[in-house]
């Protein structure tokens, strides 16, 4: 411990489990004898006295090699005693001389863990070496080290900070404000801030203290806890995996990353521009940590030259960017699962009001029809229980066309050629708000904010933790590719500008590109490209959108009503009149 309260602490923890502490944080009154050396021989004297010691040690490496040459004289190394050095000491054993790493052997630690096999290190490992060995040519270990490692880095982003600094007057604050921009995959790692912290993965590397080196073994992370592997794929998921779905940027981490690892379809159609370019635009793709309001940023304070990915335009953009002509639409489309509803459905795509206006028009008509044919129809004549049953199943079995019994009147003709129409617009839109309501049951009454990962989705569906989910249109497009047995959509009802390359104000680059798109579009090139990536396959249905409504109401049929009602009334009166006149 570098503090006398976190010692205290500690050694309070330690009392309490029998676990000796050993710490060289100044106390709270320095007393002359804990300035010496012979000190730290007392203590671990003192350590004999128990029959089990576990040790863990936190100091400067002086103080630790010091300790570990004296433990090894007077014995509590090795045997039944574990030494435990931690981060900050076993992080620089690549600095130390082979004396002290073997005065520490049978020691356990854990290390920060950065990969050595990219060009940026081996670059940075040459230069450093050779200046290194320059200046101290007596020391045998020349390795960088973590802290090497972080030093570079840290320079880096200051330079950067400045170099992407607009006015000629350079600021505290503005250096710090640039500071916090920073997003870029550095020696140590991915240098990205959040609320004024540095965010980073940690990859532990477990090690062990042998003769005059060091053997590691497992790994660990946060995520996956001990490993004999470290899975740097899902490592840098995190680092990187900020757009929505692989289908529109996928970036392969297996190795260096250059221009070939970036595939999807905006990167695709970023090429098939370039092809289009009347000369020759040299690149370099770059992977950001950060949210798409951090991409726009990245441009505005001159941090990337353009955004190649799936980024909408918007009017608040705009305003410190420009982008090209839209590649793809966009619109909010809203997606569903595919489920039966409860018993009685079927009564919801009419209010009750509708239902009992159905109702009475249809007896109303059934009334008016055995008036009219009941006098020359056979098939309506007969006993009074025959006569009501043959006009109630005449009257109903219109609903379906299925009638077959004869009309002898002009006037029923009339009537009945007026109630088909009402029966033709009442079925037809019963259907199609039965078959929204199947597919709609919603409750919008939370609304949580999903991961943008596509297995996310299907996931909270599952468990019920969602009932809808709003995409913008082309991811909807690529969830309904994979999942198109049970998920439907709606229409989308609002639109946004579109997906587009991103480049700072007033580049001359924008209006080339911006033709390019045109271009494509024209020869049909990004259809190809949207069939490609986007369009569901072969097995799923594209046709399965509707319209959000409500339960059909009197308001929308009462016209149609009226009109049916009247002319069976003007029938019957027609009726009345004939027989008084003629």
């Amino acid at each position: 411990m570098n503090k006398w309260e976190e010692a205290a602490l500690v050694a309070a923890m330690g009392n309490k489990v029998n676990v000796p502490v050993l710490s060289f944080a100044a106390p709270a009154i320095t007393s002359p004898i804990l300035q010496h050396r012979g000190f730290v021989l007392d203590e671990l004297l003192k350590l004999q006295l128990t029959t089990q010691s576990r040790v863990v040690l936190q100091s400067s490496i002086p103080m630790v090699s010091h300790l570990f040459r004296e433990a090894k004289k007077v014995g509590p190394v090795g045997r039944e005693s574990a030494w435990i050095i931690s981060e900050s000491v076993a992080s620089v054993l690549d600095s130390v001389n082979n004396f002290v790493i073997s005065s520490m052997e049978g020691a356990l630690g854990i290390k920060t863990y950065y990969s050595n096999s990219g060009n940026s290190y081996k670059d940075f490992y040459g230069q450093f070496t050779k200046i290194f060995e320059t200046k101290y040519p007596e020391e045998h270990n020349h390795e960088p080290g973590i802290y090497a490692l972080r030093a570079y880095d840290s320079i880096m982003t200051i330079s950067q900070a400045i170099e992407r600094t607009i006015s000629n007057s350079i600021s505290q604050k503005m250096i710090l404000e640039n500071i916090l921009l920073s997003n870029f995959s550095s020696l140590s790692g991915q240098i990205h801030f959040e609320a004024g912290k540095l965010l980073q993965t940690p990859i532990l590397r477990i090690v062990n203290v042998v003769k005059k080196g060091y053997e590691e073994l497992d790994f660990w992370t946060p995520e996956s806890g001990f490993s004999k592997t470290v899975e740097m794929k899902s490592c840098t998921e995190k680092i990187v995996g900020r757009t929505s779905f692989q289908k529109f940027v996928k970036v392969d981490y297996s190795e260096n990353l250059d221009n070939s690892k970036f595939d999807g379809w905006c990167i695709e159609v970023f090429n098939e521009v370039r092809k289009i370019l009347p000369y020759s635009l040299p690149y370099k793709f770059m992977y950001l940590n950060g949210s798409y309001e951090d991409l726009v940023d990245g441009v505005y304070y001159k941090t990337f030259d353009a955004v190649v990915g799936d980024l909408t335009i918007l009017a608040n953009r705009t305003k410190y960017v420009e982008f090209t002509q839209p590649y793809a639409e966009s619109g909010l489309s809203m997606v569903v699962p595919i489920e039966p509803g409860s018993a009685w459905m079927f009564f919801k795509p009419l209010t009750w009001k509708m239902w009992l206006m159905t109702g009475v028009v249809l007896i109303y008509t059934m009334l008016i029809v055995w008036f009219l044919e009941h006098q020359y129809s056979p098939e309506f004549n007969g006993p009074l229980k025959n006569q009501i049953g043959t006009t109630l199943w005449f009257t109903f079995s219109t609903q379906f066309f299925a009638h077959t019994e004869r009309v002898y009147s002009n006037l029923t003709r009339v009537v009945v050629v007026v109630w088909l129409f009402v029966v033709l617009i009442l079925t037809s839109s019963y259907t199609a708000n039965l078959s929204s309501i199947l597919t709609e049951k919603l409750n919008l009454t939370n609304i949580i904010h999903v991961t943008n990962k596509l297995y996310a989705y299907e996931e909270h569906f599952r468990n019920k933790s969602i009932a809808t989910a709003f995409f913008e249109l082309p991811y909807e497009k690529i969830f309904i590719n994979k999942y198109c047995k049970g998920f439907t959509t709606f229409t989308q009802t609002n639109r946004f500008g579109g997906f587009g390359f991103v480049f700072p104000k007033s580049s001359p680059i924008k209006k080339d590109f911006s033709e390019a798109i045109l271009k494509l579009s024209k020869d049909g090139s990004l259809t190809r490209l949207e069939k490609k990536w986007l369009i569901p396959s072969s097995v799923c249905s594209t046709d399965k959108t509707y319209n959000t409504t409500d339960p059909l109401s009197i308001q929308s049929f009462w016209g149609l009503f009226l009109i049916s009602v009247a002319t069976s009334t003007i029938c019957l009166l027609l009726s009345h009149y004939n027989k008084i006149y003629f």
